[in-house]
């Protein structure tokens, strides 16, 4: 037990295929400062709420978003259900559903259980979404439609304008899982973000590829007016609402983004 107990943790190039980088020695030295505060009570601890601001700052313009809105998650989980619960209270449906590739993340499962929205996957091409068989998904009743930006199992872009168009048609909010994808594919030649098509939310995690610390998650949206439907009262804090998932949240993340 001892032994166990005061054990190196293992590093994330003994796991196959992770994700996950090895932290910056400076993200490291901030998770460490700002391991103590919490930035979901940003009355308080306003430096780190501060630093929040700046971490969503700087993930713009990955994503070519000029003035982005967003916030540290823990992670693309938290991303992903966020954005679906974004485009569920926006909308209008007696009975909502979201249209995905069967190569999203199944992050997109729990969302659906959690928020009582029908998930439906459409077969994909080569891996990739297949545009054609989302559509025959799609009804009145869709909140939003989503692409992967960076398939967990083989880093596949989906052709994201058409399924932003798709959306679009629809009345619905796209969104863009590019937990994975996010920082590579501003290298390649591929059509992903803000820029290349009409998206409503994105997911991109600085804990995957950006050397952050886990756990460093990022969600941005077009406007900050999307955030407006996740917003709660928050009556014994400083701030009066709150659109994080989790109330409490340790600065460490946050910092390390930075």
């Amino acid at each position: 037990m001892q032994q166990a107990q005061w054990a190196e943790p293992q590093d994330f190039d003994r796991v196959l295929t992770s994700m996950c980088t090895e932290p910056h020695p400076r993200a490291r030295e901030a998770a460490e400062r700002f391991l103590a505060t919490n930035p979901g009570d940003p009355g308080t601890y306003e430096t780190v709420a501060g630093l929040e601001a700046e971490a969503v700052e700087k993930l713009g313009p990955i994503a070519d978003l000029s003035e982005p809105a967003g916030y540290v998650s823990s992670g693309g989980t938290e991303s992903n259900i966020q954005a679906v619960r974004i485009a569920r209270n926006r909308a209008d449906a007696d009975e909502p559903n979201v249209v995905a590739p069967t190569s999203a993340h199944f992050s997109f499962h729990k969302a659906a259980e959690l928020l009582g929205v029908e998930l439906r996957t459409a077969p994909t091409a080569d891996h990739r979404a297949d545009v054609a068989a989302m559509a025959e998904l799609v009804d009145d009743d869709t909140v939003a439609v989503i692409g992967v930006a960076g398939s967990t199992e083989y880093g596949v872009v989906d052709p994201i304008p058409p399924i932003a168009d798709l959306a679009a048609d629809a009345g619905a909010l796209c969104h863009v899982d590019a937990a994975w994808g996010g920082f590579y594919l501003p290298f390649t030649g591929h059509d992903w973000h803000f820029g290349h098509a009409d998206i409503d939310t994105l997911t991109i995690d600085p804990h995957k590829a950006g050397r952050a610390a886990v756990p460093a998650g990022g969600l941005l949206a077009r406007s900050e007016s999307l955030f407006d439907d996740l917003a709660v009262d928050t009556p014994y804090l400083e701030s009066t609402a709150q659109i994080t998932l989790t109330g409490t949240r340790s600065g460490a993340g946050v910092a390390s983004a930075v």
